[in-house]
């Protein structure tokens, strides 16, 4: 059976996960005893231990954050083994992340700690793991991400982002690339929004990941305008930013503030202002783009509209925004 190194891969995944389907298996002991092989120079003993590694992260055995994480660390590490059936089993941590991540019931709390700490084990193993393998999965963990960006737990948004740019990273396929790069406009509104979060950790992490995310971009502006110690005032920022945008990416300002004004009926009262603040220097961007006619017309009531909000912050922002559009209409 070795000879044939799928079917071989498929028989020990299968008796393993059999194995691990039984409530009696103390995990712990059998941790400790399938590492010291995962470094054997026999190969079937490798392959075994992988495939038992793997069977208990998909029978989801270990239950504790820390004993799921030191999983995914051997098998990570084992990326690179010469054997090709150890790697098959070091691949499916893979789709052990994926699936941990489909599980975004936890979005919003610890009900389940899984997507956090499937989020969390990807970051560790993307510098270790050979890129070439992971290009077909990358755009299935970005996408995998927005919903956690949207988190109302600070730790998640910030894990979400910082993953984010990690997969940005490791992005070499050209045709990935185009396709990721995509993905960076889509979720350009949430990024900008988030580097004034409420919480400084999540708007640190933000600001940083724009350093990988750059290189795809491939705009000198944009690196002239991230370049800026970080402390500069959000809305001098954002207007750089935003300048930037309307100059390389007028095609996208439509786009953008459509995703923008749906900001504006957020719980967030500090994501509201950002939103105001941000439709008014792509609104005003848009008055100096070639074709004005594109931009949603429901953008500006809808700015009007929160001079009106129960939080001064959120009227303040509105009213500066308006006045960033006039600024730039009267001229």
């Amino acid at each position: 059976m070795m000879e044939d190194t799928t079917m071989y891969a498929e028989g020990l995944h299968v008796t393993a996960k059999c194995i691990f389907q039984s409530s009696n298996i103390n995990t712990k002991k059998v941790m400790e005893n399938l590492t010291g092989y995962l470094n054997s120079d026999i190969e079937a003993q490798r392959a075994v231990a992988a495939a038992s590694l793997s069977a208990m992260l998909e029978s989801k055995k270990p239950e504790k954050p820390a004993a799921v994480t030191e999983i995914v660390g051997h098998l990570a590490a084992k990326n690179s083994d010469q054997s090709a059936i150890v790697n098959i089993h070091a691949d499916s941590v893979i789709k052990v992340i994926l699936s941990g991540l489909e599980d975004n019931s936890s979005a919003e709390g610890f009900t389940n700690i899984a997507p956090v700490e499937a989020m969390k084990s990807l970051n560790r193993i993307l510098p270790v793991i050979e890129h070439s393998r992971i290009q077909d999965d990358v755009m299935s963990f970005a996408m995998r991400l927005r919903p956690f960006f949207e988190s109302g737990n600070p730790v998640i948004r910030a894990t979400a982002f910082a993953l984010f740019g990690s997969l940005a990273a490791v992005v070499e396929k050209q045709t990935v690339k185009e396709t990721f790069v995509q993905e960076i406009h889509n979720v350009m509104v949430i990024l900008l929004l988030h580097l004034n979060d409420e919480n400084t950790d999540v708007s640190s992490t933000t600001r940083a990941i724009f350093k990988l995310l750059l290189p795809l971009l491939k705009s000198e502006s944009l690196n002239n305008a991230f370049s800026y110690p970080e402390g500069v005032a959000y809305g001098r920022h954002l207007r750089l930013i935003c300048s930037c945008l309307g100059s390389e990416y007028a095609e996208k300002i439509p786009m953008y503030l459509n995703l923008v004004i749906g900001y504006f009926r957020s719980e967030s009262a500090t994501l509201r202002a950002n939103a105001a603040l941000l439709a008014g220097n792509l609104l005003a961007q848009a008055s100096n783009s070639a074709n004005p006619d594109t931009v949603p017309s429901h953008v500006s009531p809808a700015v009007i509209h929160l001079l009106a909000d129960k939080e001064p912050m959120v009227r303040l922002r509105a009213a500066e925004a308006l006045g960033l559009m006039y600024q730039k209409a009267s001229h």
